[in-house]
């Protein structure tokens, strides 16, 4: 539906904001068939996993848990660990590999970070 009024400005923001929302869509759409991907991957490598190593689905219960559990919370998610610039002592959100405050390089923990 598109906006007929008179003022101009108001025209604008109803296209801005019908733009925007356009581009979230498109972004979760993308973001969703990234998601389904990474799980159709995730199942083919324990299949390999299970075919090679005989790994039960208890085995891969029980490591999930592990690690849900390694930012000591088990809620389902991973937390990266916030890390302390070597150079300035601020801390920086996880995953970052420069400070953000003085670019100085931060140690990566893992490979996941």
């Amino acid at each position: 539906m598109q906006y007929y009024g008179t003022d101009p400005d108001v025209s604008s923001e109803v296209a801005r904001t019908r733009t925007s929302a356009d581009q979230a869509h498109a972004e979760l759409a993308r973001m969703r068939t990234q998601l389904d991907r990474l799980s159709l991957v995730c199942r083919a490598m324990w299949s390999l996993l299970q075919d090679t190593s005989g790994y039960t689905e208890a085995d891969l219960l029980k490591r999930v848990e592990e690690v849900d559990l390694l930012d000591g919370k088990l809620d389902g998610r991973v937390q990266v660990p916030v890390v302390t610039c070597p150079a300035c002592g601020r801390n920086n959100g996880g995953g970052k590999s420069v400070c953000l405050y003085c670019s100085a390089p931060l140690q990566r923990r893992s490979a996941f970070d």
